[in-house]
């Protein structure tokens, strides 16, 4: 299917939602559906048997518990505080804005969600549950919610939850924006990857856009429904990557779906081929496995995970020949010990910030190195808090280069992101709370070879934060994004 968006006028075209489908220009002003129904590859075996980890649940159930474990201090931790905050000497910053502009106001969803990606021309923003257009200049090209994006192939009917889940990328291999976003119908047990992307390189023209039942492995029906997905990219492929989790139970096992590109920018033929059931070394449930954003054209696409609740190791991910017969093989890297982090304190408010679990929570690839980020305990002296931990590892050697705790003490800081530039100055950003200070966005770079720098305000927060979901937590997150700009010239 394809919509063809401009200022204006959405007109809308045609999308299927089964195994193979062929996407089709539409002319006039109703829907056309074509379905061509054909097998797919799998690959059952890789991981062994489907069995349920310790943690049924693990961070929507057992996060709270994990986060009463006492933090244990681990011996020769490098560890950088930020000396933005008032009671250290001051550093040189991160380097300034050149620009800023409002973004999406509250939509209603718990939690927000945010996701953004930069192409040449246009800034692709989503939300649960909308996305938008910006020029670079930040004025709003276009706002549609994800529910009316994909209503004609998947009607708002279908489903009792989604569209949920949004991410975004911009493909600079192909010039292309992808998103990508779920549903699922917990009366019918069905589940859905909602896929779209322009035809063309600007988003401000035609769009193809897919249904995929997220509950197939392979061709192999399921009980088990996507959630928490995440899309990765190289110079071939697209892969998305979901916990798997049974309708009315809890957590099954992880799954990569992967995507001929070629296929999906040029609306033709669309199948896939999944991993499932994918297991650490130790024989544990993988959970949360990032896929990379990968600059260049390494010939293998690196998928990254840590432990949610606590743990002293990842599991790195080599995947070659994905469009022929891929080939996952996995990598048990030693790290230094890192816990789930503690809920963050806030200024005006008793009631905690919900900072997530110390998965990781984004990765990319570049020059030989894969980046990433994510949230862990540490006491800087005065008590446990929530610091971010960066991760950079040699792709090569499948070793740890740089394993980095940045924080301050007295201070939360909590879903970080990561990217790093053509010449590998490593920039991200991470929200930060404390008692006397209310919960902003921050960034901070690293120069090469040099220390992070103190970080400075994205924007600084002006009031409390309380929005409980329906278990109780103040949810915030789940994810923040930070993007790279392919026009910039360090892309």
């Amino acid at each position: 299917m394809k919509k063809f968006l401009c200022f204006i006028t959405i007109c809308i075209i045609i999308l299927t939602n089964v195994i193979e489908s062929i996407a089709q220009d539409f002319q006039g002003p109703g829907p056309k559906i074509s379905v061509l129904a054909n097998t797919v590859s799998t690959f059952d075996n890789f991981l062994g048997v489907m069995g349920k980890p310790p943690m049924p649940r693990g961070y929507e159930e057992n996060i709270d518990a994990l986060k009463r474990r006492p933090y244990i201090p681990v011996e020769g931790v490098s560890a950088q505080e930020d000396l933005s905050t008032p009671n250290l000497t001051p550093e040189p910053s991160a380097p300034p804005l050149l620009d800023d502009f409002e973004g999406f106001s509250y939509t209603g969803w718990i939690p927000p969600d945010p996701i953004i990606a930069v192409g040449l021309d246009y800034i692709v923003v989503a939300v649960n549950s909308s996305f938008a257009i910006y020029s670079k200049s930040g004025v709003k090209q276009f706002e549609v919610t994800l529910a009316d994006w994909f209503s004609d192939s998947l009607p708002p009917s279908a489903y009792t939850n989604g569209p949920f889940d949004p991410w975004v990328i911009y493909d600079q291999h192909s010039n292309r924006f992808v998103l990508i976003a779920l549903a699922t119908n917990t009366d019918t047990n069905q589940s859905w990857y909602l896929l779209t992307t322009p035809q063309q390189e600007s988003p401000m023209g035609w769009w193809w856009i897919w249904a995929l039942d997220a509950t197939l492995d392979g061709s192999n029906p399921t009980n088990n429904w996507a959630d928490y997905d995440k899309l990765g990219v190289d110079n071939t492929a697209l892969y998305i990557i979901s916990n798997q989790f049974a309708f009315g139970d809890g957590f099954q096992y992880a799954k990569l779906r992967i995507l001929d590109k070629a296929k999906v920018y040029s609306g033709s033929a669309l199948g896939w081929y999944d991993f499932w059931n994918l297991k650490n070394t130790d024989g544990s449930m993988a959970f949360t496995v990032q896929p990379a954003h990968t600059f260049g054209a390494p010939g293998v696409e690196y998928l990254v995970n840590s432990r949610s609740g606590s743990g002293s190791s990842y599991t790195l991910w080599k995947l070659t020949n994905p469009l022929g017969s891929p080939t996952l093989t996995k990598t048990n890297i030693s790290a230094r010990s890192y816990s789930a982090p503690p809920d963050a304190e806030q200024k005006g408010s008793s009631t905690r910030i919900d900072t997530g679990d110390a998965r990781f929570l984004n990765a990319v690839y570049r020059n030989g190195s894969l980046y990433t980020v994510h949230t862990v305990a540490y006491d800087w002296g005065s008590g446990t808090v929530a610091a971010v931990r960066y991760v950079q590892i040699d792709t090569g050697t499948s070793s740890v280069e740089l394993n980095v705790t940045y924080g301050a003490d007295g201070r939360y800081y909590y879903y970080p992101a990561v990217m790093v530039d053509a010449s590998g100055i490593i920039m991200t950003v991470f929200n930060r709370s404390g008692p006397s200070e209310y919960a902003g966005a921050r960034y901070t770079a690293r120069p090469i070879g040099g220390p992070f720098e103190s970080s400075a305000y994205l924007k600084e927060g002006v009031a409390s934060y309380v929005l409980l979901d329906g278990s109780g937590r103040n949810r915030w997150g789940d994810y923040s994004n930070i993007s790279v700009d392919p026009a910039g010239g360090t892309a």
